[in-house]
């Protein structure tokens, strides 16, 4: 696995390095059919027109099918506020270094849920990088495909006999896809290990002398998707990798606990199959937070300094392999409930079928806040593989085909969507604001339930996740639930705005610009808060003639 990767906390930032933009850059909009140009403001200059408006208009389809990603038509007063907010942000992105008039790509779109209108297009046929937006898809995938009562499920069987408690053979388990993972505690095996001794209990074994057999069945081989980060970043958290098996979603936590007289250092899961290296010490009370953490071929490395005063600390970064770390922290937690595995564990595809003993099945439900509050990429990834396997392929092309499929369940047109994995890390991902904010009215149309469940796990303006620090006074405070997105030269907004709590407006905003230091903060960040502020001042001065649920 490479060299030592090392982790300094105190100076940790954000995933995909430096970022950029551009002011005065010909903008890209859609506009109405009696409209051939628009017009930047105060300057007379015209700009760019993208494509031509699609001949599909929501007036022509039958009531009950509207094709959300193909609507027609503007608020004047919207779009000007928009487009408004959009120079300011290039504006923004001048002052912060010299760049090229065409460097920034800035595509929008507004979409009114209670009339069944577009408010605000601009670029919004136009397909770029999504970064975490595209979480949005995969959750809305999953909720399609599954449902809301949808599940991880991983099959139990035993391959061999039986005898006085003894099962003399294999314990196989066939990949469900589930993260094993719980966002409130540090160890989810020990809970998941206890439903799989419940099972061997039931059929009367208290003992394995045999292997563990993992079945992977289609699921793809773990390994970093198509354009993530380089190698030098593959041991952060945001790049662990997924795959048909996984526990503590592909990573270790290391978890230092001090008192006046003692220092606990721990690496979870236990059995994770590492050599452990630990040479953490205590510093003075002023001394920085200087803590270690890494990998280096089949050693974990924790090591460095904790000041007094600080009596708890956590980390988590990944494991070089997602399904060895679940076999190993298996077998372990098994022996915690006085189940013993003799043998060791072993990766077979289309293992022989023993007697089937039952499955453990964990909601994904239970996982939807981590990929969207949390914006936890590995769960994600992993959820986006689980999709194409239940459908008999759990590759990346079996996964997108898998969600094309719930795209067009909800009467949407994936189009020109590149997606190729579940989180939105890599830099080959292209998705159009319109296909975004369309899955998001589409949900909500074909299954209200469900797009409760899917807004809920959403961060709220000025409260939680992403936006916790943002928006937090104005008319978007706490009437905005969205997903935040970023990597290096591509920031994304795309969520709901509600109106006396019901979802009114789907909108989507991504950007597309140089990888600059801090532009993201400075220019583009602000411009996203400002348009979904004028989005929920134009509710309380539009109000729907009814409610829609």
């Amino acid at each position: 696995m490479g060299g030592f990767w090392v982790l300094v906390l105190l100076t940790l930032g954000a995933c995909g390095g430096a970022e950029g933009g551009s002011d005065g850059v010909p903008l890209v909009f859609d506009v109405p059919l009696s409209q051939e140009q628009a017009v930047e403001p105060s300057s007379g200059r015209s700009l760019e027109v993208q494509d031509p408006v699609l001949a599909q208009d929501a007036n022509t389809v039958p009531a009950g099918t509207r094709l959300w990603d193909q609507l027609n038509g503007y608020d004047s007063q919207l779009q000007g506020e928009v487009e408004a907010a959009v120079y300011q942000g290039l504006k923004a992105a001048k002052t912060h270094g010299k760049l090229k008039s065409t460097d920034c790509r800035v595509a929008a779109v507004v979409l009114d849920l209670a009339r069944g209108k577009q408010l605000v297009a601009l670029g919004s046929k136009r397909a770029q990088r999504p970064a975490s937006n595209q979480k949005i898809l995969t959750a809305i995938a999953a909720l399609t495909l599954l449902g809301g009562n949808g599940s991880f499920e991983t099959q139990v069987e035993a391959l061999g006999t039986i005898e006085a408690g003894t099962l003399r053979g294999q314990l196989v388990l066939r990949a469900g896809g589930d993260p094993v993972y719980d966002r409130n505690h540090e160890n989810a095996m020990p809970a998941w290990a206890m439903d799989v001794a419940q099972l061997l209990a039931r059929a009367g074994i208290q003992r394995i002398e045999g292997d563990l057999v993992l079945d992977t069945g289609t699921y793809a081989r773990p390994a970093p998707a198509p354009a993530w980060p380089s190698k030098g970043e593959h041991w952060q958290e945001y790049c662990a990798l997924a795959g048909g098996f996984s526990a503590n979603a592909g990573c270790l936590s290391a978890v230092l606990e001090s008192t006046p007289g003692m220092l606990r250092v721990r690496v979870l899961p236990p059995g994770h199959g590492l050599k452990e290296e630990i040479s953490v010490r205590k510093g003075p009370a002023k001394k920085a937070l200087d803590v270690r953490v890494g990998v280096q071929g089949s050693r974990v490395i924790v090591g460095g300094t904790i000041p007094a005063g600080i009596p708890n600390w956590s980390a988590r970064f990944a494991h070089p392999d997602p399904v060895a770390l679940f076999g190993g922290a298996l077998i372990f937690a098994l022996g915690l409930h006085g189940v013993e595995v003799t043998g060791a564990v072993r990766l077979q595809v289309n293992a022989p079928p023993g007697t089937p003993l039952g499955a453990v099945s964990r909601p994904v439900l239970g996982q939807l806040e981590a990929v969207l509050l949390d914006s936890n990429n590995s769960v994600a990834d992993q959820l986006f593989l689980t999709l194409g396997a239940r459908g008999g392929d759990g590759s990346r092309a079996g996964s997108l085909g898998a969600v094309q499929t719930a795209l067009a369940d909800l009467r949407l047109a994936a189009g020109s969507l590149m997606m190729v994995d579940g989180s939105g890390l890599s830099r080959e991902n292209r998705v159009t604001p319109r296909l975004l904010a369309g899955a998001m009215a589409g949900l909500l149309e074909q299954d209200p339930a469900a797009f409760d469940l899917f807004l809920l796990a959403l961060p709220l303006a000025g409260r939680s996740g992403g936006l916790a620090n943002r928006m937090g006074k104005g008319a978007a405070f706490e009437t905005v639930r969205a997903k935040t997105g970023f990597i290096g030269g591509t920031s994304g907004l795309s969520g709901v705005a509600l109106e006396d709590g019901v979802p009114r407006l789907a909108f989507s905003i991504l950007v597309e610009y140089p990888r600059k230091a801090g532009l993201n903060v400075r220019a583009w960040k602000p411009m996203q808060d400002r348009i979904v502020q004028s989005l929920a001042a134009w509710i309380q001065t539009h109000p729907s003639p009814s409610t829609r649920r």
